[in-house]
């Protein structure tokens, strides 16, 4: 069964939308492979300097974990604001 979520989730990817794709990684392990797979982009930030439960080192170990099951992104985006709310992020430009 594993083997063909795998070998199907590139046709489904295209009609699922973001928090789709999200319960896709949570279903197995297969599924967090297969969605780590067929990731393009990649983005990581602070949300805007609000807490944020993850370390740099966590983090650094979530992507790190996303490489070994296959992560090959064509963009990586790091924002990390520094403390700035959402607000003065938008002011800012």
């Amino acid at each position: 069964m594993a083997a063909r979520l795998f070998d199907i989730a590139p046709q489904l990817w295209p009609h699922l939308d973001e928090y789709d794709r999200i319960a896709f990684r949570s279903i197995s392990r297969d599924g967090r492979r297969a969605h780590d797979c067929l990731l393009e982009h990649l983005c990581i930030h602070d949300l805007w300097g609000r807490q944020v439960d993850a370390s740099p080192a966590d983090m650094e170990s979530g992507i790190r974990a996303m490489l070994r099951r296959g992560c090959r992104p064509r963009a990586l985006m790091l924002r990390f604001q520094g403390g700035a709310t959402e607000q003065e992020h938008l002011a800012r430009g």
